[in-house]
């Protein structure tokens, strides 16, 4: 299980060349408050919610089987704005078959919209 920023050329990396970090032009504080919204819009179980940390764990659960695969999210604060880590790991088994890191592109993809409208 890794940070999507984490920079390593580990075949999972090169297989998922769009999973890596968000920057967004927004505070730390704002990209925290929109991706702690989203996790909650989705429907995940949030498991902690730490803005002091920059922290939100949760728990999402596939629509079919509701497998649950454990997200991490982590803001930071930048230069410009803020950048948005993500990991997404299944709890049970060892092949999501890209499950994990569709959620990741869509879910930044979707924060991403929203913080630059």
């Amino acid at each position: 299980m890794s940070w999507c920023g984490v920079r390593d050329r580990s075949p999972q990396r090169a297989a998922y060349l769009d999973v890596r970090p968000l920057d967004l032009p927004v505070s730390a504080d704002e990209a925290f408050a929109a991706a702690l919204a989203l996790v909650e819009q989705r429907g995940w179980e949030v498991l902690s919610a730490d803005p002091a940390e920059s922290q939100i764990e949760a728990i999402a659960r596939s629509r079919l089987f509701a497998f649950e695969d454990e997200v991490a999210i982590r803001v930071t604060e930048t230069e410009s704005g803020a950048r948005i880590d993500m990991r997404s790991r299944s709890r049970l088994g060892q092949i999501d078959r890209g499950a994990n890191a569709r959620r990741i592109e869509a879910f930044l993809s979707e924060l991403e919209t929203r913080a630059r409208t």
